[in-house]
């Protein structure tokens, strides 16, 4: 996987958000997350100066599967983490 093949390559922006909620489906949940944390294994382009990833919620198991490994991946990397909590 290269950056070229990823959309938010060659843009100019304080944030790349990648999504692994709403824009993936149920069956492809495990296999996103292994593509996004290759991905994110590689060096950052230089227009991106900050990358956030959206987790499924954690009642579903997914999320703690997304939050497991993002922090696996960026270790190293992390300087912030934000979790939003929704009560319904």
């Amino acid at each position: 996987m290269h950056w070229e093949s990823i959309k938010s390559h060659g843009l100019n922006v304080d944030c790349a958000v990648y999504d692994l909620e709403d824009s993936v489906s149920p069956d492809m949940k495990s296999s996103s997350r292994h593509r996004l944390s290759e991905f994110l294994n590689l060096p950052r382009s230089e227009g991106v100066k900050e990358v956030a990833v959206r987790i499924n919620s954690v009642d579903n198991g997914h999320g703690i599967d997304d939050l497991a490994e993002i922090v696996r991946i960026l270790s190293d990397h992390i300087f912030s983490m934000m979790l939003i909590l929704l009560l319904h």
